[in-house]
């Protein structure tokens, strides 16, 4: 899924947004792609678990221009998604 949301041409002056599950979201402009809050793990405690499928790994990611976590909840700031993003980019 993550190559074909950066493979989706954005035309000038337009965003697109793809919910990829939980609190997760991906922006893209024709120039720049934001995460925002982005899970890409299973529960993160006992008796929580995650609704809807990993769409792709974090190490799927190679390119990304900013990263947003909108507060520090292990599902907002989970940092086994967040170090592989950060190693690749």
């Amino acid at each position: 899924m993550w190559d074909d949301i950066v493979a989706t041409p954005i035309p000038a002056g337009k965003m697109v947004l793809w919910g990829v599950g939980g609190p997760s979201i991906v922006l893209r402009t024709a120039h720049t792609t934001i995460l925002v809050d982005p899970f890409l793990g299973q529960g993160v405690k006992q008796g929580w678990e995650r609704a809807i499928p990993i769409p792709f790994p974090p190490e799927a990611i190679h390119s990304v221009d900013a990263v947003l976590s909108s507060h520090h909840h292990l599902d907002h700031c989970h940092e086994p998604t967040l170090r592989p993003i950060l190693e690749r980019t």
